[in-house]
């Protein structure tokens, strides 16, 4: 799993959320962070779920995403498709989340999200419809 939030707060408590849930998480603070890793990781290891905040410091998370599937065109691909990503925001109005997916994004979760909502959507993207395990992905 890898997360992406600029704010020190949602970090932590994606991290606990995820972590107790049984999953690996990497926290990055920033969107180019984030992309500086994934450059100098071996695809094989890479995350099975992106979650990336919207309104990041700087730079937005529709750019974030685009410069992620623009580094994946260049590579093999592990998981025989694009890393599933979802949107984090507190932005609640149905363009928002239009735009996060017609952006590319999988999922468009409002923040604070609950919990279950939010492994609930990661189970979604990173498992194959005839897996029935019931722990988070443990990248």
């Amino acid at each position: 799993m890898l997360a992406i939030d600029d704010q020190e707060e949602a970090r932590d408590a994606l991290e606990a959320v995820l972590s107790t849930s049984g999953a690996r998480v990497r926290l990055c603070a920033a969107g180019t962070e984030a992309l500086d890793w994934l450059r100098a990781t071996d695809p094989a290891q890479w995350p099975d779920v992106l979650l990336c905040d919207l309104m990041l410091a700087g730079e937005d998370g529709y750019d974030v995403l685009s410069r992620l599937r623009a580094l994946e065109g260049g590579r093999p691909s592990i998981r025989g498709g694009p890393l599933p990503a979802i949107a984090l925001t507190g932005y609640t109005d149905a363009l928002d989340e239009q735009r996060a997916r017609t952006a590319g994004f999988d999922a468009h979760l409002h923040k604070p999200v609950a919990p279950a909502e939010l492994i609930a959507a990661i189970r979604r993207l990173a498992q194959p419809p005839s897996r029935t395990d019931t722990a988070l992905p443990r990248s």
